[in-house]
């Protein structure tokens, strides 16, 4: 990595224009660590609007970097690689520009170029960054976000992702794969080997041939395929041989599996049907921001393994290239999209400026960048794409030369767009191999009757909304309930979405009465992402909220007032904390696991005793009876017709009148016993206690460890409506990098370490500097504080996250 923590890089927010003259004197500016997003490490304005976060992610940021070659690298060819360039990046090399890529989403690479280099002194490089207002949907990131990389070859050399291996055919216990090369410039006597290796264990190897007879055919014994339970991969490395000697080489890592996608029998991993079962998520890391960690992005993938999903859709853009190796090696499928819109503007300043002059270069970066992914199923050209397409000409025809330059670069993948509207969907999908619908879940049908050879699937469902452990009475079953304009929050019952949107029940059902051919769903979203706090934003508090909550303040003045800062769209929050449906999607996504939940939480108020607190219950069981203080309250069949009782996902119990105590739910499957779920009403908090997801780390600063602090009584349980400020601390060479409570409306910086608690958790993300015991406590005024100790080693194995 170019730019690490043991290196100096200086970043300011300037809108001088000779950063990048190498005599510029950069000694009062901050030394930052990438990756980097200068608007969080800023922190929340209240006056920004929430529609990106309210973070400063507007306005021009430098960064400088000396960089010293020495005379033995003349004559090489050297790059600078950038993964997230966040955004209109202007790179310079001793004041003078040698690059400009507008798409802060792309990963790319540049070459310094020679004459413009000095050896055995110093090179400034510097990096000009520029965004505008309304320039996303969402909030994008701000500064070289993610991962700098320096590299150095000769000047014939491999290309820039120009190894491809495909086409995978097995027989008689050997699998031969085909493998294209392409090399920078030219000598007709070069000769390139191959050298396959699984688990360490050479499986496939070839002697050196000429470069001229590529694509090469290289014959593997018996490896492992990479599938969603084993994700084996193989490492594949080749080298460039000039006359005796090796001058180029190149690794890459991918996996042996076969895609096949039907319109009558789904999709179809190594032969095996597979139903996807899937979310969105955008790219940003909860109180991390956008800056890309690969530790925090693990945790995000192993988490949403454990509630049984299989598939990401990356919205509305490319992921960076650490999170697609974490796909490869979890075994997750994805979806990549390109942009989210065309030629035709959402937001005044989003990449419609850009579109026309630029649209082929990313989106052939795209394509190259992650064409060895075993986990990349397809590829999606747009999002919702604007401008009226489903009656232009000019959509289809978008359409089908976007397709084109993808299937130029990659014709072993699926191409699909991701749209709400169905005569757009139906217009487009001719220039297409998928139909990825979004919001139409009672329309799958009636779609495939109109395209009858595409295989279709759910491309955004669902779109509930909920504040972890927020409940509001009375409890409502239509989508436009549950808002809470005091605390801006809403309730976790699991019906409130946007009138586009759906209860998570229905696309469930969708889906489930469409197999096979429906492929599944990617669900918006895996995790609450900063930005879009719909309900409560300025153009929809007014037009949305239930009419039962007059509003009387101008619509210019509800962005102040309205704290909210990020999603509530998320089944899991900003900070990874499970919400109710977590349970819901697990109970439908792993039937084999015993799945029961139960909600709300039961410490109530004085009030509320004696009043209707309905009582729900998520599980894959086919009948619960619901128990509270010992005292049946009824037993119930899910699904039943002839009962209010219609949802194949959830049991419920409407008139349930609260007395504090116990709640206890036993499940039967098939009339036997399957699972139960408890709720007590928790005593008055008294003490905190610390967990972490792992107690060792590498001591390198950048791998993360994951403190979840909860608020207990005396008896251990969590007392769910705690929201006491908490003091994180560290002893020793550690540090807080930052904290969390996923309340969708809390302001405090994210690197602050005093926060507090929401509904009784707060997180808290670390790193270890140098190897040694680090003491991690927290505390809390008029509460028992609590400690660990993390151990930061010199290399460390990263491991799963522990259960909830």
């Amino acid at each position: 990595m170019f730019y690490s923590s043991k290196e100096d890089t200086f970043a300011e927010r300037t809108e001088n224009a000779f950063p990048s003259a190498p005599s510029f004197d950069d000694s009062t500016w901050t030394k930052v660590t990438l990756p980097h997003d200068w608007a969080v490490l800023e922190g929340f304005d209240s006056l920004l609007e929430g529609q990106t976060g309210k973070l400063p992610y507007e306005g021009v940021g430098w960064y400088r970097k000396g960089l010293t070659l020495d005379s033995g690298d003349r004559g090489k060819s050297i790059f600078l690689g950038i993964d997230g360039a966040m955004s209109e990046a202007r790179i310079f090399v001793n004041g003078q520009e040698i690059s400009y890529r507008p798409n802060g989403y792309t990963s790319y690479r540049v070459q310094l170029p020679n004459e413009h280099l000095k050896f055995d002194e110093p090179n400034s490089i510097a990096i000009r960054l520029q965004n505008l207002t309304e320039s996303s949907r969402w909030y994008p990131g701000a500064g070289l976000y993610r991962d700098v990389w320096l590299s150095k070859t000769n000047p014939i050399h491999f290309a820039h992702n120009g190894i491809i291996v495909r086409n995978p055919l097995e027989k008689n216990g050997v699998t031969q794969v085909e493998i294209t090369t392409e090399i920078v410039g030219k000598d007709d006597t070069l000769r390139i080997s191959f050298e396959a290796t699984q688990e360490g264990q050479v499986i496939g190897s070839s002697k050196p041939a000429s470069a001229q007879n590529s694509p090469f055919k290289l014959d593997l014994t018996s490896p492992r395929p990479w599938t969603l339970g084993d994700p084996a991969l193989v490492k594949f490395t080749a080298k460039l041989h000039q006359d005796e000697k090796v001058i180029d080489e190149l690794s890459l890592t991918t996996g042996i599996r076969t895609l096949t996608f039907l319109a009558d029998e789904g999709f179809l991993l190594n032969g095996t049907p597979t139903e996807l079962k899937g979310v969105c998520i955008h790219h940003d890391l909860g109180p991390l921001g956008a800056a890309f960690n690969r530790s925090a992005a693990r945790r995000q993938i192993q988490l949403l393994k454990k509630m049984g999903c299989n598939a990401i859709r990356t919205v509305h853009n490319p992921p960076a290239p650490g999170f697609v190796e974490l796909c490869d090696e979890e075994g997750i499928l994805l979806l990549i999209e390109a942009f989210d819109t065309w030629d035709i503007p959402k937001r005044k300043n989003d990449y419609s400026r850009f579109f026309e002059d630029w649209h082929e270069k990313d989106l052939r970066s795209m394509v190259r960048n992650f064409r060895n992914s075993p986990s990349v199923i397809m590829w999606s050209l747009g999002n919702n794409v604007a401008g009226g397409y489903h009656n232009r000409s000019r959509g289809l025809f978008l359409a089908q030369s976007l397709r084109q330059i993808v299937e130029s670069e990659d014709p072993t993948r699926q191409v699909t767009i991701c749209n709400h509207s169905l005569e757009t969907s139906l217009n487009l999908s001719k220039g297409l191999d998928l139909l990825g619908l979004n919001y139409n879940p009672n329309l799958y049908a009636e779609i495939r009757s109109e395209a009858q050879t595409l295989a279709l699937f759910g491309a955004e469902t669902t779109r509930t909304i909920s504040s972890r452990g927020e409940y509001f009475f009375p409890m409502e079953w239509k989508r436009n309930s549950g808002y809470d304009l005091a605390s801006f929050q809403i309730s976790s019952y699991d019906r409130s979405a946007p009138p586009w949107g759906f209860p998570a029940e229905v696309e469930l059902e969708g889906v489930a009465t469409t197999r096979p051919w429906n492929l599944g769903q990617f669900v918006w979203t895996g995790y609450d992402f900063l930005g879009d706090p719909w309900p409560f934003l300025p153009r929809n508090i007014l037009k949305n909220m239930p009419k039962t909550k007059p509003i009387r303040v101008r619509k210019s003045r509800i962005e102040t007032i309205s704290p909210s800062r990020s999603s509530y769209y998320g089944i899991m929050d900003l900070c990874g904390f499970p919400k109710d449906r977590f349970y819901l999607y697990q109970a439908a996504w792993k039937p084999e696991l015993p799945v029961a939940h139960l909600l709300p939480h039961w410490n109530w108020p004085e009030e509320q005793v004696g009043q209707i607190t309905p009582v729900h219950l998520y599980t894959n069981g086919d009948e619960a009876e619901l128990f509270l203080n010992e005292q049946s309250k009824g037993r119930f069949q899910k699904g039943d017709p002839t009962t209010d009782q219609k949802s194949n996902y959830r049991i419920h119990w409407d008139a349930i009148r609260y007395e504090p105590g116990e709640l206890k739910a036993v499940v039967y499957k098939e009339g036997k016993p399957w699972a139960e779920s408890v709720v007590r009403t928790a005593g008055e908090p008294k003490s905190l206690n610390l967990q972490a997801d792992r107690l060792a780390v590498s001591a390198n600063g950048s791998d993360y460890a994951f403190l979840t602090a909860s608020i207990v009584d005396s008896g251990g349980n969590s007392v769910p409506t705690a929201n006491n400020k908490l003091q994180f601390r560290v002893e020793g060479p550690g540090r807080v990098i930052a904290t969390g409570n996923g309340d969708s409306s809390n302001l405090t910086k994210f690197s602050s370490p005093d926060r507090e608690a929401f509904n009784s958790l707060c997180l808290a993300i670390v790193a270890v500097d140098e190897p040694g015991k680090v003491k991690i406590s927290v505390s809390s005024e008029g509460l028992a504080s609590s400690y660990l100790t993390l151990t930061g080693q010199n290399t460390i194995t990263e491991t799963e996250v522990p259960d909830n």
